[in-house]
This record gives structure tokens, sequence and C-alpha cells, in this order.
């Protein structure tokens, strides 16, 4: 069973594994699961984009709803929320996996992801989940270049993360708060700054955009975006001259990281 989220690194498992049965010329394959995991958590539009790719590479998946607000240890939002929510996610791919008879989880993974601040790669740890492309020692860099030598659409994909990483440590999440910043993030989409991110602080929106902060003045009206999220509930719009970077709202002590 695969951890399919439609992002760089779960796309390309998807698509190597189909490879490389058909190179060994295996009929038929062994049977790989994807599950695609509907969460409130999820920034919007990328359920359906990971649906919609997984058909298209022709895959046996399957939509697990599941929501890691209804954990208390999640919505508290503490510096190991990423742990609680990895657990419990991949605690109910495990029991799926024992009905449909599959009993090894894979997930995306790769070598630049321990770098990071990431909690949640205990929780995969200590449930065994097995990660093949850190363990094939493949980073970042590589996964798009093989990627896009497999013509896959998202080989130049932005890199996400849950919404859950724009909300400070402490503040408690809510469908509120998440709306807001994905309502805030799909402004920016909109007039032409994907992989935006905004960073929520009470009545404080802090824009990171990729590339340098100054586009925003040269591309667009920043007038239009201030006022669209504003009426998201806002009541100052900043932008951060450091741009996008994983991990602004980490603890200071520790790595860098989306979480």
């Amino acid at each position: 069973m695969l951890a399919f989220s439609g992002g760089v690194d779960s796309t390309f498992l998807l698509a190597a594994w189909a490879d490389a049965w058909r190179q060994e010329k295996v009929t038929p394959a062994p049977r790989l699961l994807a599950c695609i995991i509907d969460s409130p958590l999820l920034p919007p539009g990328e359920l359906a984009f990971a649906r919609t790719l997984a058909g298209a590479l022709g895959a046996d998946y399957r939509e697990i709803a599941c929501n890691p607000l209804a954990w208390p240890s999640v919505a508290a939002n503490g510096p190991d929320r990423c742990y609680h929510c990895k657990y419990g996610i991949f605690t109910r791919l495990q029991a799926v996996g024992r009905e449909e008879g599959l009993p090894v989880i894979i997930e995306g993974t790769n070598t630049d992801d321990p770098t990071d601040f990431r909690p949640g790669h205990r929780a995969i740890a200590e449930l065994g989940v097995r990660s093949p492309l850190a363990e094939a020692g493949l980073n970042k860099a590589e996964i798009r270049q093989l990627s896009q030598g497999l013509n896959l659409p998202t080989w130049n994909k932005p890199s996400g993360a849950c919404l859950a990483t724009r909300i400070p440590y402490g503040c408690p999440l809510s469908p509120a708060n998440l709306g807001q910043v994905a309502a805030a993030e799909a402004v920016l989409t909109s007039h032409g700054f994907p992989g935006a991110r905004v960073r929520h602080h009470g009545e404080i929106a802090r824009i990171e955009l990729v590339g340098p902060p100054g586009e925003l003045f040269r591309k667009t009206d920043i007038g239009l975006i201030s006022q669209a999220v504003k009426k998201l509930g806002f009541r100052y719009v900043t932008l951060d001259l450091e741009g996008y970077r994983t991990g602004s709202l980490n603890p200071p002590d520790t790595l860098p990281g989306d979480h």
C-alpha cells in the first residue's frame, strides 16, 4: 500500500512501481493500492489533483476519509503535532492494509527530508512503514529529474505541506483558521504566485513568496491582494522580506522544515 498524495515523491513511487515490473516483464504485476487521505488539513485542490493523477496513471486507488482535527493531540497544535497526526493516519492505513491483505505500507520520504524538523518521521519509523526513496539514496532533485524522464506532470510541482504548517505552534487548529490560510493562498495563486505560504498570526497574515518578494510589486496590484485577504478576516496583511522558507514557524532550537 502506498500513501499517495499526488506530490512529487509519492507520484514517482507510483510510476516507478509500474515501470519496474514492466521492465521485468512480470504479468500481472504484484498489487499496489494507492491510498489518498481525504483530510481537512489538505490544501484546496490537492485531493482532486491526486484523484485525477491516480486515475491517469491507471492506479488501483482508494480515498480514505480521516479527520486529524478530531484528535486532541493534533488539534492542540503542539510541537509534536506532526508525530500524532502521522501516527493516527498510518495506523488507519495499516488497518485498511490488513483488510486488503497488503501488509507493507510505503511512503515518499527522500534523503533530504531527515535534515528537516519533522516529528512525523518518528511515527513512520515506529510503525514500520517503509520509505523506498530514502532507502535507495534518492534526494529531491534526483526524484524530480527521474520524474521528468518518466514524463510525470509532477516533476516540477512546487513542494507542498499540510495547512497546519501555516499556524504557529500553540495556536489550536480549527476549520476557521485553516480555511483562512487556504483561501488567502488561493488569492495569491490567482494573482500568479503559486506555492506561496500565508502564515496565520491572529489578525496578521504574513505572506512568504516563492522567489524575490519584490515580484509582488512588479507583477500585480498589491492593493487588490490586501483587500481580498482582509475580507477573509485578517486585519493586517504583511509581506515577509525573507520570502518562502520551510520551517519559519518552527521552534527556534530545531532544524529547518515545513512542520
